[in-house]
């Protein structure tokens, strides 16, 4: 981070993660036919943000922008009911997320903002990898799928905060969301 002027501000950062995942399950062993989920998993989360905050007379806007890469890493079977089809590989995936927040100070005491942006956040990792790659031998066996794209939220919020002998705040808010790509499960009947 670092002040361009006194009033830009410019920041930047970014972040990895590389996993090594082992998972084993089994459950209603005394079943004649238990339920039973291995998989090891090495997938690699990377993200980086640049943000300019510029102070104006009467306004102060921050602007960004996040890239996200997820990439899983993972084979999955291209029909989970035939395994002789063979598999399939993930693919890569980014996403450019904007952000921008606009404020305005009405008064000393009370300030009208705006914020908007794309927010995504990939699916848990039990989901994408999830007997991905077992033999199904049960009629209730929830498959993954590490091909799975990033859930997705875009965001809206306009607001009005009022302090009041600089202990209290009011705050009116109004905002929507409109979520999509959420985890879900799908009957498919053999």
């Amino acid at each position: 981070q670092w002040d361009i002027t006194e009033t830009n501000n410019f920041r930047f950062g970014f972040d990895s993660q590389f996993h090594t995942l082992e998972y084993y399950e089994r459950y209603l062993t005394t079943s004649a036919v238990p339920f039973a989920d291995e998989w090891e998993a090495n997938p690699t989360n990377l993200s980086a943000y640049v943000q300019d905050k510029v102070e104006f007379e009467g306004m102060i806007v921050n602007a960004g922008l996040r890239l996200d890469y997820l990439n899983t890493d993972g084979e999955t079977y291209i029909n989970p009911l035939e395994p002789d089809e063979g598999t399939r590989s993930s693919e890569a995936k980014i996403q450019l997320s904007p952000r921008l927040g606009i404020s305005h100070p009405i008064s000393d005491q009370s300030v009208l903002y705006f914020n908007y942006g794309h927010f995504y956040q990939p699916p848990a990792y039990k989901y994408m990898f999830e007997h991905n790659l077992m033999e199904i031998n049960r009629g209730n066996t929830l498959v993954g799928d590490p091909d799975m794209d990033m859930e997705k939220t875009v965001a809206y919020e306009v607001g009005v905060d009022r302090s009041f002998a600089d202990i209290y705040k009011l705050s009116f808010i109004a905002f929507a969301k409109k979520v999509e790509n959420l985890v879900g499960t799908r009957l498919v009947r053999n």
